[in-house]
């Protein structure tokens, strides 16, 4: 039954590692974003190489503000995990 709960310890928080800690989680924020976007991209693909074929500014100018989104939304994360970190951290045992 023990196994069901992953073992979790605090652990301070470090002004040291703050900006790899900052970096680390920008980095996971930007990729699942731009995997979301990837995702978005191939929907607009499809749809509308069935009607307008590739030339469709409106699917490009959707696509261009999702990538744009994933940019701020890393930026973001990362200023937030920076300047305003956790009081404590926290560590999965694997």
């Amino acid at each position: 039954m023990s196994d069901a709960y992953p073992d979790v310890t605090p652990l301070p928080s470090s002004g040291g590692s703050v900006n790899a800690a900052a970096t680390e989680r920008a980095t996971r924020t930007f990729i699942q974003g731009l995997a979301l976007d990837v995702l978005i991209a191939i929907g607009l693909v499809l749809s509308t190489t069935a009607y307008d074929g590739l030339t469709n500014k409106a699917a490009w100018t959707a696509l261009a503000i999702a990538l744009g989104k994933s940019v701020v939304q890393a930026v973001v994360s990362y200023a937030m995990r920076k300047y305003a970190p956790p009081a404590t951290e926290t560590a999965t045992a694997a």
